[in-house]
C-alpha cells in the first residue's frame, strides 16, 4: 500500500520519471504474485491430484464485429463506386490536334 500512495504523490508532485519507476514496481510486484499463484495451483493439480477450477471462460460476442466489418467494407465499396462514376461525368473533348491525322495520312 505504501508503494501507491508514493505513486499518488509523485504523481501530485509532477515527479513522473518517479512515479513511473514507482509503477514499474507495483505492477513487477503485482505480477509475480500472480505468477506465484498459478505456480502453486498448477503444482497442486500435478503432484496432488487436485481438479482443476472452473474458471468461468468470457464470450467473445463476435456478432457485432462481423457486422462492423460488414459495413466497413460496404462504405468502402460505395466510395470506389462513386470515383469510378465521378470519372465517367468527366467529359472527353475531341482531339481537335491535326498534326496527328496528317501524320496518319502521310
Amino acid at each position: 500500500m505504501e508503494n501507491i500512495e508514493q505513486l499518488i504523490q509523485q504523481a501530485a508532485d509532477k515527479d513522473y520519471a518517479a512515479a513511473n519507476t514507482t509503477f514499474v514496481d507495483i505492477m513487477n510486484q503485482k505480477l509475480a504474485d500472480t505468477l506465484e499463484q498459478e505456480k502453486i495451483k498448477v503444482s497442486g493439480q500435478i503432484y496432488n491430484g487436485l481438479e482443476p477450477e472452473d474458471e468461468e471462460q468470457l464470450e467473445l460476442d463476435l456478432d457485432d464485429e462481423e457486422e462492423e466489418v460488414a459495413a466497413t467494407d460496404e462504405t468502402e465499396a460505395t466510395d470506389e463506386t462513386e470515383s469510378e462514376e465521378d470519372e465517367d461525368d468527366v467529359e472527353v473533348e475531341p482531339d481537335t490536334d491535326e498534326s496527328d491525322e496528317d501524320a496518319e495520312e502521310s
